[in-house]
């Protein structure tokens, strides 16, 4: 079975972030983590939209759906966990 690089190579997947300690980190380094957050999402939006369009579009294999469906769910608990940490 084909992987994701291969069922949705036109699809960019966002970079991964690692957020600052909201306890340590300074004003200015928060602000500037949340112009990155906002990046970082747009970005993750965008690849949601390009999987969503091979899932639907696409004639997968139960499998590959499965595959495809399962690597959706993944960054969208990441966008969830993104935001849970920086509002920390």
């Amino acid at each position: 079975m084909p992987g994701v690089a291969q069922i949705a190579e036109h699809c960019v997947p966002p970079e991964i972030l690692a957020i600052p300690d909201g306890q340590v980190a300074t004003m200015n380094e928060m602000g500037a983590e949340q112009v990155e957050i906002r990046s970082y999402m747009a970005a993750a939006n965008e690849y949601l939209t390009c999987l969503a369009q091979v899932i639907d579009d696409s004639d997968l294999s139960q499998d590959e759906e499965t595959l495809m469906s399962s690597i959706y769910d993944q960054v969208v608990d990441a966008m969830e966990n993104v935001a849970v940490q920086f509002s920390e």
